[in-house]
């Protein structure tokens, strides 16, 4: 088992710049990035959390294999509005917060861009439930796995925040990972069912699995 590279959030809305980091560090160990250059290579706005989809272009560009599973239905942002997607996939507390801390309009346009590189079979994608199972092939086929889950659920805690996680390995009972909340040494591996409970929080689109590996 390779560990790869950990990084800090040191604001609370980087986690998915630090997960994308080690996945890039782990692959190109003699890249360097800085935390200004991975703000632009995914869309991020200051002060706000960032949605997937620009990064996931950039990372095919960039000669990576992306295959992207969640059962959230992209055509429902397209048909009836980011919000009121979020909403039907996953509930109204959850859309309240995204549009919050997100510049939903942005999405949409990102999400047109997202959809063409699926057309041309430059990403994969599954719009279905993912599982641990097919986590545990890839890892096992050499990706890197990102998966965003409900942080406050993993934590045992009341209510909704959207987080990124960065796995590396999967055994029979435990899910091994970095969370850019807390350092490497005091992190503990998570139990199946409960790591699995906080992916499916507050429905089962919040679980998005994203792998990567350089093609």
């Amino acid at each position: 088992m390779v560990i790869p590279p950990f990084y800090q959030n040191w604001d609370n809305t980087h986690c998915l710049q630090c997960c994308l980091r080690g996945v890039l560090e782990y692959f190109e160990p003699t890249s360097s990035w800085t935390w200004e250059e991975l703000d632009n290579f995914t869309g991020k706005e200051p002060e706000k959390w960032t949605w997937p989809y620009i990064g996931w272009v950039n990372m095919s560009n960039r000669g990576y294999d992306v295959i992207n599973i969640s059962a959230a239905k992209i055509q429902d942002y397209l048909d009836l509005g980011i919000y009121e997607g979020l909403v039907k996939n996953r509930g109204k507390e959850a859309a309240d917060i995204q549009r919050k801390m997100a510049n939903l309009e942005r999405v949409e346009d990102n999400i047109r861009e997202y959809a063409q590189y699926i057309q041309a079979g430059k990403i994969t994608r599954h719009e279905r439930v993912p599982n641990l199972n097919e986590m545990q092939q890839m890892l096992t086929d050499g990706y890197l796995i990102m998966c965003s889950l409900n942080y406050r659920t993993l934590y045992h805690l009341e209510g909704y925040a959207s987080h990124s996680v960065l796995i590396y390995h999967i055994d029979d009972t435990k899910v091994y990972f970095h969370d850019p909340e807390h350092a490497p040494e005091t992190a503990s591996p998570v139990n199946h069912e409960h790591f699995v409970a906080a992916c499916t929080s507050p429905t089962e689109a919040q679980w998005l699995v994203t792998a990567y590996k350089k093609s």
